[in-house]
């Protein structure tokens, strides 16, 4: 627990830097986070600070998509690479964090119902999807390079 705590500070720092300018962080691909530990520390201190928290917000608010599928599938993308997405089950597992009880998901979503008329049943179904289908992606896209 305290190392996580002594991580949590050290990736504070460091989040408060990279979320400083939002449009710079998106143009030098610090987004998507590849490993499962700095997803955790970066879902932590948006959970704690309230000008990060804002920030993130304003930031997935910016991602476009005609649709609640399009949008939700756009804005996990800006936070989970698929190989990420891939570590992660939509329920959680003994061996597999949980991607519905991760709070920059809940985020996504209320975005979401604020940008469309859209219900948790049908949202929860999409982004479900996208995470079983992480492997699938991640395996064609090894078989194109």
């Amino acid at each position: 627990m305290k190392e996580m705590s002594r991580n949590l500070k050290k990736s504070s720092s460091q989040f408060k830097i990279l979320l400083k300018n939002l449009d710079e962080v998106n143009d030098t691909h610090k987004f998507p986070f590849n490993g499962v530990k700095d997803l955790q520390a970066f879902d932590e201190l948006v959970r704690q600070n309230e000008t990060i928290l804002k920030q993130f917000k304003e930031f997935i608010a910016k991602t476009g998509g005609e649709g609640p599928p399009q949008f939700l599938r756009a804005a996990v993308r800006k936070i989970f690479s698929d190989n990420l997405a891939c570590q992660y089950s939509w329920k959680g597992t003994s061996v597999k964090p949980s991607a519905e009880k991760c709070y920059l998901v809940t985020v996504i979503k209320n975005i979401s119902h604020l940008k469309y008329t859209s219900n948790d049943k049908d949202m929860n179904t999409i982004l479900q999807k996208h995470f079983v289908h992480a492997p699938d992606r991640v395996t064609k896209r090894k078989r194109s390079d």
